[in-house]
């Protein structure tokens, strides 16, 4: 199972969660080989089989990405195929910052961090069919494709209403 994964922190003096055994719960089905970039207050990893890279560094951008995301602009497309789409990724996200989503086509699941802020921007095709999770800590957040890849304390409790809410609804 491929995906990405990450962490950021609002804290500077807090520990941060092991990057390296949250991406290997994302490639242990497939044996897609974890890219990995972790810098003080901030965290990203990204599992994929294919031609990639799937996690790159664009200036003080973090941007990971699981799936073949395709841009309605025609001069990103050109920018992917020239240069990556992680890379057209950075510069979508330089144009129109939280409405990104809006200009993607295909399926993807991407996350993209401003290590200068830092703000985690986090977007999936309108199906899903790359979902990601995400848990809100005291000293910040993560996100993964999976739960096991979270990497949490799973003490918590059901709430039965959604349960019944999911199930019926």
């Amino acid at each position: 199972m491929a995906g990405i994964c990450g962490w950021v922190n609002n804290q500077a003096d807090s520990a941060p969660p092991d990057l390296n055994s949250m991406a290997a719960a994302l490639a242990r089905f497939d044996g897609a080989r974890p890219q990995t970039a972790v810098k003080p207050r901030c965290g990203l990893a990204a599992a994929e089989l294919g031609a990639g890279p799937f996690l790159a560094e664009d200036g003080q951008l973090l941007i990971g990405f699981s799936g073949a995301p395709h841009f309605a602009s025609r001069d990103l497309n050109e920018l992917a195929r020239a240069r990556g789409r992680a890379a057209a990724l950075a510069e979508g996200y330089r144009r129109w910052q939280g409405n990104l989503a809006s200009h993607l086509l295909g399926q993807y699941a991407i996350a993209i961090i401003d290590q200068n802020e830092p703000v985690l921007y986090l977007a999936v095709d309108r199906f899903v069919t790359h979902p990601l999770a995400y848990a809100i800590e005291s000293n910040g957040i993560r996100f993964a494709s999976n739960l096991d890849a979270l990497n949490i304390d799973r003490r918590f409790a059901l709430n039965p209403q959604s349960i019944f809410n999911y199930i019926y609804f």
